[in-house]
């Protein structure tokens, strides 16, 4: 994934959709906020664009469709 400093919006939402589904989806990984409800609100607003045509800088589309992927594995969240 890219680093997102100065990235356009819908690139830092797309990182941030990618890393939320890489934790395991009870841990709170931002401002307390939950992994899965991260993804959960951010798919729809994802989809939306993309099926608009909206291009996601910085993003090839193997790195969207490899973030939808649910068989991704990823770092489990730190022990409370």
């Amino acid at each position: 994934m890219p680093p997102t400093d100065d990235a356009e919006a819908l690139t830092v939402l797309a990182v941030l959709r990618y890393c939320a589904a890489s934790w395991v989806p009870e841990a709170r990984i931002v401002g307390n906020i939950r992994a899965g409800d991260i993804v959960r609100s951010l798919e729809p607003i994802i989809s939306k664009a993309l099926a608009a045509g909206v291009d996601i800088p910085d993003l090839s589309i193997e790195d969207i469709v490899q973030s939808y992927d649910p068989d991704i594995e990823g770092p489990e969240a730190p022990e409370a």
